[in-house]
């Protein structure tokens, strides 16, 4: 097998394009998403080219995606990428697509939806990648050559993330809060300081006059609540909550009800900003992106508690949006250190861990796609997508990313480094006890939290109504992790 490498001449183009094109289509609208074409593969393409779909869960990154895409033209002439895109509501007719047949030639984890792991169950679905000659292991900033065949006792890995994890901090309109006097940054540093800045916006934003429907926006989408960026980010605030904790009670040495659980306060903070009007009324019935996405979008909300990407999507509909942010759990009282959570690197699941599924061996394609798969995931590729998407590079590249913008901008880059906003901030940066775990989940178990029973709408519904309490909650999570794990 033959990996083609960048030429000089070739890198210096990337690099340019890194810095302009690709800049620029991160401000710009992105595309509508590609049609999927049909399960025969749709048109055939010209003679003599070989046409590459890939398809991937983040339609706010098409554009960045494509032009990125496109060079592999440089290095393989008779090759084309057509990428396509999808958001959560794809996700279940692009499971139906493959299971009729529909074989792509690249695609992320999250494609097929976001509960989606590449575990003992589904791995076989999935090229084992220590069989096609990658040359990059050992440029990683953690061994993704061998956690995955360690944790599951298969050969792989079967998927690659080269990014580190994702991280979801409190984000706000700064010219709304600077005109209100909410402005948190340098105002906001405990747990009561965020708790009295919620019924202070709160109050504001329902005013007469107050420019925004709503202070603090939350939409329900059932993996996000049941996702370890969610639910292990918000106990980080308290000392019970730090990750020893919440390893001890996911390895089976503690238990999810007990007094001291690690999940608790998270879930009272969460009663309580129901109780006080913090939270939209029925939350759990608003959708993602149409109630909660677009609406902070459209400043008819001031502040969500997000990830990195709806600061792309902000700005692509209003690039002179003023969008800052603050870190997620300010230290409550005993908790001495103000810790922030990255979630864990793509090990076998994630929106930017992608495969190769099964099958494409036997395409006539299939070195073309080999290659691509390399060239994707090569440092020179690597840095360009750090840097168009502003995702921190899980890879030692030599010249480092240089990332600008969106959420890099207004906090990540500002967290545990001297003369930051927030360089009294530590990262929590270890892997989650369920990824831990995962290899010890039963096949069609209901998971902790009911995400996978699809029970865990009704859950916090019937907590946030008083139909429960949050210790029954916390008991039918015990429950459910007797249930679900050998």
């Amino acid at each position: 097998m033959q990996n083609r490498t960048l030429s000089r001449r070739a890198f210096l183009r990337y690099t340019a394009l890194g810095a302009g094109s690709i800049a620029l289509a991160a401000c710009a609208a992105p595309a509508a998403p590609a049609a999927a074409p049909s399960a025969g593969g749709g048109e055939a393409p010209a003679a003599a080219e070989i046409v590459l779909e890939v398809v991937a869960d983040t339609p706010e990154y098409q554009n960045q995606h494509q032009q990125i895409a496109d060079l592999f033209s440089e290095v393989h002439p008779g090759a084309r990428v057509n990428w396509i895109t999808h958001s959560e509501d794809g996700q279940a007719a692009y499971v139906a697509k493959v299971a009729g047949g529909y074989l792509p030639a690249m695609e992320t984890c999250w494609a097929s939806g976001n509960t989606f792991v590449l575990n003992n169950d589904t791995y076989e679905v999935a090229v084992d990648l220590s069989t096609i000659d990658y040359p990059y292991w050992d440029q990683f900033l953690w061994d993704i050559k061998n956690t995955w065949p360690s944790m599951y006792g298969q050969t792989g890995p079967r998927c690659i993330d080269p990014f580190l994890g994702v991280v979801m901090t409190w984000q706000f309109h700064r010219d709304l809060l600077d005109v209100a006097g909410l402005n948190p940054i340098g105002n906001v540093k405990t747990w009561d300081d965020l708790k009295t800045w919620l019924d202070e916006g709160t109050k504001w934003a329902n005013a007469a006059d107050s420019p925004v429907d709503r202070f603090y926006d939350q939409g329900w989408l059932n993996p996000w609540f049941g996702w370890h960026l969610q639910y292990d980010t918000m106990p980080l605030a308290f000392p019970e909550g730090q990750r020893e904790h919440q390893l001890a009670i996911w390895k089976g040495e503690k238990k999810f009800n007990a007094e001291d659980s690690p999940y608790r306060r998270y879930l009272e903070f969460y009663v309580e900003a129901y109780e006080k009007g913090w939270l939209p009324e029925s939350f759990w019935t608003r959708t993602w992106e149409a109630d909660m996405e677009s609406s902070f979008a459209a400043k008819k909300s001031a502040v969500m508690l997000h990830g990195p990407w709806t600061f792309d999507k902000t700005m692509a509909i209003d690039p002179t949006a003023q969008m800052d942010a603050f870190p997620a759990t300010p230290p409550a009282e005993g908790q001495a250190q103000w810790m922030q959570l990255q979630s864990d690197p793509g090990i076998d699941t994630g929106s930017q861990a992608f495969f190769i599924r099964a099958g494409n061996e036997k395409k006539p394609e299939w070195e073309t796609i080999r290659e691509f798969f390399v060239w994707w995931n090569s440092p020179d590729i690597v840095r360009l997508r750090s840097e168009a998407l502003g995702f921190m590079p899980g890879m030692k590249l030599d010249p480092p990313a240089g990332l600008k913008g969106g959420q890099w901008d207004a906090i990540t880059s500002q967290i545990d480094v001297p003369g930051g906003k927030f360089e009294n901030v530590k990262w929590e940066r270890s892997v989650s006890g369920e990824t831990q775990m995962n290899p010890k989940r039963k096949g069609g178990s209901p998971g902790v939290w009911d995400k996978e029973s699809g029970n865990i709408a009704k859950n916090w519904a019937d907590m946030m109504t008083k139909q429960i309490s949050v210790q029954d909650y916390l008991d039918r999570a015990q429950q459910n992790y007797d249930l679900s794990y050998a």
